[in-house]
Parts: structure tokens; sequence; C-alpha cells
């Protein structure tokens, strides 16, 4: 069956599908705290395990270790800023603060850029999570397609397209800080930033500095150890990310409007790595409704596969992995350049 390919407002997708899911399904799930409180004792023992012993195979065990625990509790971050975990905002803040800095996020910057921005323009001319547009090119934006974006016109099989989530942080942070409306060339579209938020960026950004000096001592200030903990972890961690990320998003055209079905893609993986990553594979369903408990994904699912067949796509991780290498280096979009008006959808509301 072809898809199709005419965008519908996400108001009507809501009004259409909310009523076929239980009640429960938009209550916040406070029981998570506990899953997140486990993967924090588990990584701060991780960085004190460090101290037993300076064998590289047990460092790398160690790695392994730490990078389950950060895509854990990145993936929970992500339900707590959607308010699918905590409703109190104060609460939610700190818990951001802490779950998104161990991950090197600012939780500002992920706040503007993901939950008020991406979320509300998936896939469009605004959308900072987009891939470039063929009048986008310029020597910095090819070559970081060239290192960070599979593509058909590159190298196939690039292991470093797995690393992007490290420089999309890094440029969405120097973003915030360009006055104004100005940008670095290589983020396709910056959200704005007033004056306190940025004030904010830089108080979580020495938190962030803080738990790095915190984790080197806690690895018995040995550099070597340090590298294990921090530095490589993450590098695995990313891995982990754009594995769904790319698979996500990067397979749907740009289009003129949102669309939270025809612009995001659902990936079937083993049913062990639903259960770990909090249903994080059900992407789309949770671009329909963002703060709904993600437990309830795969009820959506289903959903959405008999309800809009020509609509949702539904992909194995392996074959959208191997879609993502038949990508042009830049998109081929007809859509217009100018600002696009979409409708907001306010992350708060939980009637959503």
């Amino acid at each position: 069956m072809e898809h199709s390919t005419v965008t519908k407002p996400h108001i009507e997708y809501i009004r259409e599908v909310r009523s076929l899911l239980p009640k429960e399904a938009f209550d916040a799930d406070p029981g998570k705290l506990a899953w997140l409180a486990g993967y924090f004792v588990i990584l701060i023992t991780g960085y004190f395990l460090f101290r037993l012993s300076n064998n590289l195979f047990f460092y790398c065990l160690l790695t392994c270790l730490l990078t389950h625990c950060l895509s854990c509790i990145g993936f929970l971050a992500h339900e707590l800023s959607h308010n699918a975990i905590v409703k109190y905002k104060r609460s939610r803040y700190f818990l951001e603060l802490v779950s998104w800095g161990i991950n090197l996020i600012p939780t500002t910057v992920w706040d503007r850029v993901h939950n008020h921005t991406h979320h509300a323009q998936i896939n469009t001319v605004n959308d900072p999570d987009r891939l470039y547009m063929q009048c986008e090119k310029s020597a910095a934006t090819k070559l970081y397609t060239k290192i960070f974006y599979a593509n058909k016109d590159f190298l196939k099989w690039n292991p470093m397209v797995l690393l992007h989530f490290i420089p999309y942080i890094f440029r969405n942070i120097v973003a915030a800080f360009y006055p104004r409306n100005s940008k670095p060339v290589i983020v396709p579209y910056k959200p704005k930033y007033d004056r306190r938020q940025k004030l904010r960026i830089i108080g979580e950004l020495g938190i962030i500095v803080l738990m790095q000096v915190a984790i080197f001592y806690a690895a018995g200030k040995s550099w070597t150890a340090f590298i294990f903990a921090s530095p490589l972890s993450y590098v695995f961690t990313s891995a982990v990310f754009n594995t769904y990320i790319f698979t996500n998003h990067f397979l749907n055209p740009i289009a003129d409007h949102s669309d939270p079905v025809l612009s995001t893609t659902t990936v079937e993986v083993p049913a062990i790595l639903n259960r770990i990553h909090f249903n994080f594979a059900y992407h789309t369903e949770h671009h329909l409704f963002p703060s709904m408990n993600s437990d309830f994904y795969p009820r959506l699912s289903s959903i959405l596969r008999n309800k809009y067949p020509d609509r949702y796509n539904y992909l194995t991780l392996k074959h959208a992995w191997k879609q993502l290498w038949k990508n042009d280096d830049f998109v081929s979009a007809t859509v217009k350049r100018e600002i696009i008006q979409a409708t907001i959808i306010d992350e708060t509301n939980t009637s959503i």
C-alpha cells in the first residue's frame, strides 16, 4: 500500500485517537522514579569501581555498564521533560537538571530545542533536528554531512554517524548564545532564547562541569580511568541514542506543515530493548501524545496500524537502518523557505 503524502493537523489525530485509549494512559507515572534512582546508584557505584583495578578489560566492562545506565537515564529524562513521570514543575526541573546534566545536556537547551521546537515543527523547515536542504549547501554543511549523516554519497556504514548526538548537543549549545536570530550554519534551525534562559544555560553548564570533576575524583583521579568513565561512555551512549533518532526521523520527507504520524517512524526492536529502553522505539506514538505514559505505546501502535495504514510508518530496525544509507546527502525539499507558522502543542497540557 502506498503511503499518503498529505499532511494532517496534530489536533485531528488527537480527536480521532484519544478516545480509543484508557484514561490512565495519560496519568503521570512516578513509579519510574525508582528506575531513575536505581540507575543513578549503579552509575555512581560504577565510577568508584574504577579504583579497584587498572586492567583495561575491566575498564571496558565498566564503560559498557555506564553506557547502559547513561542511556536509560537519558530515556527517562526524555519522559520527565514531557511531564510523563512528574507533573510538578520544580521537582521535574531538578530531576532533569541531574538526568540531562550527567549526559552533558543543559536542561534549558533541551527544553527549547526538543520540547518547544522539534515537537511543534517535526520535519518542517523550522525543525532543529531535520536534515539539511539543497539550499543550505556550504563547505561546513557538506563536511558535517559526510562525517555525521548516513547517506549514499559518502562512505557506507560510516561509524562516525553514531557519534552525531555529541556534536548535535554542542552545536545547539553554541547556537543558544548567538545574537538574536543568527546561528551557526550547521544548525538547521535555532529557537529563540531570552536573557534569562541564556543565564540559566550558563548555570546548567557549570553544574555539568562540576559533575565531570566529581566523576574524575570518584574514578580515583586517574586520567585513564576518567577517559573510560566519561568520554568513552558518552561515545557509546551517543551510538545508542542515534540508532533510534536516525531511524525515527531521517527516513521521512521535509514538509510544509507538521504531521506527527507521516513525519516519524516507529521501529521494531527486540522486546528486551523495548523493556529496558522504556519503549523509546515507538516514536510516532510519542510524537502524537508527548505526555503519554510510554507503557501504553504498544497499544497505541496497534491502533495507528489499523486506523492509518497509509500514513503510519513501522519498520524493523534492520530495514530502517539499511534505508538510511539510501538517503541523498542533501534533501531535495520543495517546502517554502520562509518561516512556517505551525500550531504549537502545549507540552504541559495533560489532555494531550
